[in-house]
């Protein structure tokens, strides 16, 4: 008997034979992609929890080679190899796989995901689907759609985009996964391919992505010395976050970035109030990391997501990364902006202080 997502299953990896080869025609239309064809070869395959409550569905990638060799359930860290096996290896050793999931890197596996939202708009989504896919599916939650496509080749003019791990589309309704661990349902859609080309898309996206990598920097393995870390976290709180789970499609990863966000606010608001302002200390982006991590860690529920390893650091402390490198990104486009539109006052010979004229 195996146990995954709380569920016992009968079948036995060692004595049902064939059970994998029923599996691969099931869901033939996955298998037989050109995705699967150039990549099922490689040990960057594994599946998911699915765990659901009342209010929300948490996924978590296994460590396939605790749940082969140990029958125990736990993560998988994105840089070790023993986290993962070939496809056939989970095919045939647990055909039952609610899923597979693929740590993608598109530069080196040749494909990238276009992962469009539940809540995007019927408009917007009928577009989408008009370019030319390999292959459809719907998502975990039955509402959203992937679509897989060969990579196009002009990401290699944008070495900002080639360093993404995803890139978001208008409004969060779509993105563009490049780096990521992609669960797949194997829910084919029946949906005719389209005729429009993607590379055109690819490259509208590429062109807009901005570097944030050498606003936030890395972070340390270690918290370092940061002043008046304790009195910081003590105000850090999720009372004035307004948008429930609810709001963010009971995805609780995005809803915990939307409360990195808030508690990002409520940092800054402090690191500018005068008590800590005397001290003149400039705080770095991994100083506001590991402040905001702290804050995270306080204020979330603990759940298994957060035991895992990304990029070499707890998934919180990455998120608190992504959520500095964002901010100080935006606060230095303002500030160019700012010095641009100064510029141009100047130019024109106007008092660099008087308002901006309204149209």
């Amino acid at each position: 008997m195996v146990r995954f997502n709380d569920i016992d299953y009968t079948y036995d990896p060692r004595t049902d034979n064939g059970t994998g080869s029923n599996t691969r025609g099931n869901y033939a239309p996955f298998y037989g992609t050109a995705f699967v064809k150039d990549n099922g070869y490689k040990k960057k395959w594994t599946m998911s929890t699915n765990i659901k409550t009342d209010t929300v569905t948490d996924k978590m990638p296994v460590n396939m080679y605790n749940f082969m060799e140990k029958g125990v359930i736990t993560g998988a860290m994105q840089n070790d190899s023993l986290s993962y096996c070939t496809l056939d290896e989970l095919v045939d050793f647990f055909p039952v796989a609610p899923n597979h999931t693929f740590c993608l890197d598109a530069l080196t596996d040749g494909y990238c995901i276009l992962d469009i939202e539940p809540k995007c708009p019927d408009n917007v989504k009928a577009e989408l689907i008009k370019m030319d896919f390999d292959y459809a599916e719907s998502s975990m939650s039955g509402k959203g759609i992937h679509l897989i496509f060969p990579l196009p080749a002009c990401i290699k003019k944008y070495p900002i985009a080639q360093k993404k791990t995803a890139m978001k589309g208008e409004n969060g309704w779509y993105e563009i996964l490049l780096q990521h661990q992609v669960t797949f349902t194997r829910n084919t859609l029946d949906i005719p391919r389209g005729t429009e080309p993607f590379a055109p898309f690819f490259e509208k996206l590429c062109a807009a992505q901005v570097d944030t990598s050498l606003v936030g920097g890395e972070v340390t393995a270690d918290r370092p010395e940061i002043p008046f870390y304790d009195a910081i976290l003590q105000f850090m709180n999720i009372r004035g976050y307004k948008k429930t789970l609810e709001d963010h499609n009971n995805d609780m990863s995005s809803y915990e970035f939307g409360i990195a966000y808030h508690l990002y606010t409520q940092m800054d608001k402090m690191l500018h109030t005068g008590s800590i302002m005397i001290k003149r200390h400039e705080y770095t982006p991994n100083e506001r990391a590991w402040i905001l991590y702290g804050g995270l860690v306080k204020c979330l529920p603990h759940r298994d997501k957060h035991d895992e390893i990304k990029c070499g650091v707890p998934h919180l402390l990455y998120t608190a990364q992504r959520m500095v490198s964002s901010r100080l990104a935006k606060e230095a486009e303002r500030e160019i902006e700012k010095a641009k539109k100064k510029a141009e006052k100047e130019a024109a010979g106007k008092d660099i202080n008087a308002p901006d004229e309204q149209s």
